[in-house]
């Protein structure tokens, strides 16, 4: 998964990459361990009428058959989305969070205001006091802005913080 910088990050829309990508640059989590293409499965058994195990990564994909379920099999890897930092306001407001415990030297950390353009409604959103970003909803703006803010420590961090 590529980093992708300012202007690219302003035409990202909602969903899976957006997510990824907040949830490697600003939630601090791990592709592939905690998000991604996870090689094992880690099954336990609820306690169901199937009385079959379950994969705790991707209990979420309810399209496993019974007999997938008996048998503990599943073809390919477990796959685990990101959580949906682009689509939930209330899981984005965690990223909103960390940013804040991020950069907590800013005077002016958050800023979000609801834009009505015309017939539109544009969401704008600021981090760290000069960095941010627009979207047609809160939650993509917030995924936007956040990692701009973090471009932007990254870049203007001293040697050896960043």
């Amino acid at each position: 998964m590529s980093y992708r910088h300012g202007a690219e990050v302003d035409t990202l829309p909602a969903g899976r990459e957006l997510d990824a990508l907040v949830a490697a640059h600003i939630m601090g989590l791990v592709q592939g361990r905690d998000f991604g293409e996870v090689a094992l499965h880690d099954w336990y058994n609820p306690d169901d009428e199937y009385n079959a195990a379950l994969c705790r990564r991707c209990i979420e994909s309810m399209d496993w058959t019974p007999a997938e379920r008996a048998a503990r099999e599943r073809p390919g890897p477990c796959n685990v989305d990101p959580r949906p930092y682009s689509t939930d306001i209330a899981v984005a407001w965690n990223v909103v969070e960390q940013c804040v415990a991020m950069f907590p030297d800013h005077e002016r950390q958050v800023g979000v205001d609801a834009v009505a353009l015309r017939s539109a409604l544009l969401w704008r959103v600021t981090l760290r006091s000069r960095t941010g970003a627009e979207g047609a909803t809160a939650p993509v703006a917030i995924c936007r802005a956040a990692l701009k803010a973090v471009e932007l420590g990254v870049r203007a961090a001293p040697a050896g913080e960043a």
